[in-house]
């Protein structure tokens, strides 16, 4: 018998290094998830904090190698992994194979790599397994608060497999095309979201060129201030020139560059 089972959850060193330490369980029945997407091992991963435990741990009466990992993205945009797994001891054993999925430079907050799927496989002695995991393309997608929907981000995920959450044998990217993220332009939107953009941005820039001295460390600065604001309130900053229908024209135009209309 060789059970092989393995952690759905982290044993820390201290109860003080929990995530949701000094948040549970609150008070007059209410609790404050403090720790946000950060729970479990994400929590741990995110302070670099050592465990007893990790999450995805487990004991077997034989040994697992892993070879290297290969991923690739199906034309319905899931990833397909494959990993090699060989049983290197004298026994027959069960190992759960885990994918870890991380996106660097994302522009989300993301945990520092999260479970995307895992498969269980049994293999005997000396014998090799090639293991293959899918990865929908829903499970890399997250929720964005501006559109309100789940959305993929693009770009080089990096795919980690591993027989724990910090026990990793193989790494490896692959190229993600996501969903277009950009939103249409408001009077809510910030200043460095319409800065950013190739037709509003020139002119809304010389707009607030009144209130700038022409020095370029003071100008950064007041940038920098200013780049959470929400571009209409630069009215009140600006000449006379600059209204609040002009500037509302501006962005109508920007957004009808981004998408144009469709011919029927």
């Amino acid at each position: 018998m060789n059970p092989s089972g393995k952690l759905t959850e982290t044993i820390p060193l201290r109860i003080q290094d929990t995530p949701s330490y000094g948040n549970f369980p609150g008070e007059a029945g209410h609790v404050r998830y403090g720790e946000g997407i950060f729970v479990g091992y994400r929590g741990y991963d995110l302070k670099q904090l050592e465990v007893a435990y990790p999450f995805g741990h487990g004991l077997s009466y034989t040994t697992f190698r892993y070879g290297d990992a290969h991923a690739e993205v199906t034309d319905a945009g899931d990833i397909v992994v494959t990993v090699p797994v060989s049983n290197g001891g004298n026994r027959p054993g069960r190992e759960i194979v885990q994918v870890y999925t991380s996106l660097p430079g994302s522009a989300i907050e993301r945990a520092v790599r999260a479970l995307s799927g895992f498969a269980t496989v049994e293999i005997a002695p000396g014998d090799e397994a090639q293991v293959e995991i899918t990865l929908h393309r829903n499970d890399l997608t997250a929720w964005d608060v501006r559109q309100g929907r789940w959305v993929l981000e693009g770009g080089d995920y990096t795919i980690e497999v591993g027989a724990s959450s910090r026990d990793i044998r193989a790494t490896t990217t692959v190229t993600v095309a996501g969903d277009d993220t950009s939103v249409p332009l408001t009077l809510h939107s910030s200043v460095t979201d319409v800065l950013a953009d190739p037709v509003a941005g020139p002119p809304t820039r010389k707009a607030m060129g009144s209130f700038l001295s022409g020095d370029e460390a003071s100008d950064a600065a007041t940038l920098k201030a200013m780049e959470g604001f929400p571009v209409g309130r630069i009215v009140g900053f600006t000449g006379p020139e600059v209204t609040v229908e002009s500037l509302q024209t501006l962005l109508d135009e920007a957004n009808a560059a981004a998408r144009p209309a469709t011919k029927s």
